[in-house]
């Protein structure tokens, strides 16, 4: 954050909170200090920065006030509920730090509104919003590296993308910016309410409406629905991917003119070629581009940065140089090579992003060795999660890959469906992690693939030293 763009005194208005601490101010209390940085995890607090105590499922922020101060926080904001409930850590706090302390009613919408205000000063800076079930990141990845070649540009940092994940990401503009590109993730319905509230993106795209989070957010319809609210403040414009089958209820809320993007859509691309687990080649406007991302998915990914880029007026020299200089994300289709190839795509899975990986490793006729699938379960598919994982056994079937390696509960649906000779199913992860690497040998190509939840980056390690 630059000179006084943000104190303490603006997180007091923006968040109507209050000072328990009366008197003469001081020169302890740095009310009108600049803030140099916002974080609600105590552990990558910085000197000057100010911590948020939020309240979570497993733990509570309030007990991590201290060790905020300590690291050097400029000061805190805590809810005033806890504070009634448990005044003892206040108590405790050395006085200079209760005269630093701001409190509010809820802390999560005090970090909301503080991050809508911080984000709201900078007017000379084009806001995109990137939403959908999958690609959000790696098309947010690409938009970076492309318009980052011509302008100052800022992103969310990895995928912090939720109702607290994004707030704390705008807190990272700065008045040299000139477009900022941010993913908005949801799980639950009026998160994108809360989201375009807090960022008002002038321009939006949807990747993709899938299965990712029906569990939550209900039917696709549904689903498309509450992506569509990232339309629902006046964003100028709107990108959907051509083949989405939800339009109109994406579209339902929205003022923006609408632009499809995909390779029926995005201008400019004469040709592709699969350069098997190197990527593509794209010939576009004359350049051929060395893209390494793998997969159909990415192709898409790959078109919708190239025709939003095109509205803004990029060059074809500067897209071309953004998509060659993208690096696959851990977890997110990158090929380890080696004695055991490895394709690690374990970040999240649904019954789109499956079908997508499958066909594609079943379109790279791999000749070195065998192909092995190893499948953990994917989650927040509601009621039907069956019929999901039954799908994907269907997908398997058509694959014929040499290995299947299924792990979790919700995989004995897929299992129940396979009429593959070489099919293992547990819920141990140790099991699981000997039996693969038995069972691979040199030249195999393995795919892990599942929910993030069932953390399949533990079988990597193992997997790359197994022969």
């Amino acid at each position: 954050m630059e000179d006084r763009l943000f104190t303490p005194n603006d997180i007091l208005d923006f968040s109507e909170g209050f000072r328990l601490t009366k008197g003469t101010p001081s020169k302890d209390d740095c009310y009108d200090s600049r803030i140099t940085g916002v974080h609600c995890d105590s552990r990558e607090v910085l000197p000057g920065s100010f911590f948020f105590a939020l309240p979570g499922e497993h733990t509570d922020g309030h007990r991590y006030i201290s060790e905020a101060f300590l690291r050097g926080a400029l000061g805190a904001v805590a809810q005033v509920s806890n504070l009634s409930r448990d005044p003892s850590w206040f108590l405790q706090l050395p006085e200079a730090w209760k005269r630093r302390m701001i409190f509010v009613e809820d802390t999560t919408a005090a970090l909301q509104a503080s991050a809508r205000a911080y984000a709201h000063q900078f007017k000379d800076i084009t806001k995109i919003g990137i939403t959908g079930s999958c690609g959000k990141t790696t098309t947010k990845e690409l938009l970076h590296a492309i318009i980052s070649k011509e302008y100052p540009t800022v992103k969310n940092p990895g995928n912090r993308n939720s109702v607290v994940g994004l707030p704390m990401s705008l807190f990272s503009i700065q008045r040299h910016h000139r477009y900022g590109i941010f993913e908005m993730g949801i799980s639950t319905p009026g998160e994108m309410d809360v989201l375009t509230r807090v960022y008002r993106p002038h321009i939006g795209m949807v990747t993709n409406i899938g299965s990712a989070h029906a569990g939550t957010l209900g039917s696709l319809a549904d689903t498309a629905r509450e992506k569509g609210r990232i339309f629902s403040l006046g964003a100028l414009r709107g990108y959907m991917h051509e083949d989405i089958l939800w339009g109109r209820e994406l579209s339902h809320h929205a003022q923006a003119a609408f632009r499809f993007f995909g390779l029926r859509h995005t201008q400019g691309i004469k040709q592709i070629s699969s350069r098997g687990l190197s990527g593509w080649v794209i010939t576009y406007r004359g350049k051929r581009i060395s893209f390494p991302l793998i997969g159909y998915h990415n192709l898409v990914n790959a078109c919708g940065a190239i025709t939003l880029s095109e509205d803004l007026g990029i060059t074809p020299s500067s897209i071309a140089a953004g998509l060659e200089s993208a690096a696959p994300l851990a977890g997110r289709g990158r090929v380890i090579p080696g004695s055991v190839t490895v394709i690690e795509d374990y970040y999240n899975a649904n019954a789109d992003s499956m079908e997508s990986m499958l066909r594609y490793v079943n379109s790279v006729k791999w000749r070195r060795g065998r192909v092995v699938l190893v499948l953990g379960a994917m989650k927040e598919l509601g009621h039907e999660s069956p019929l999901y994982h039954r799908a994907v056994g269907h997908m398997i079937n058509r694959a014929k890959p040499s290995g299947v390696f299924l792990y979790g509960d919700e995989m004995e649906e897929t299992r129940r469906v396979l009429d593959l000779p070489s099919v293992i199913h547990t819920d141990d992860i140790e099991q699981l992690r000997r039996q693969v690497s038995e069972f691979v040998r040199p030249g195999d190509l393995v795919l892990i693939k599942g929910s993030r939840a069932m953390e399949m980056e533990r079988l990597v390690p193992s997997l790359c030293r197994a022969v």
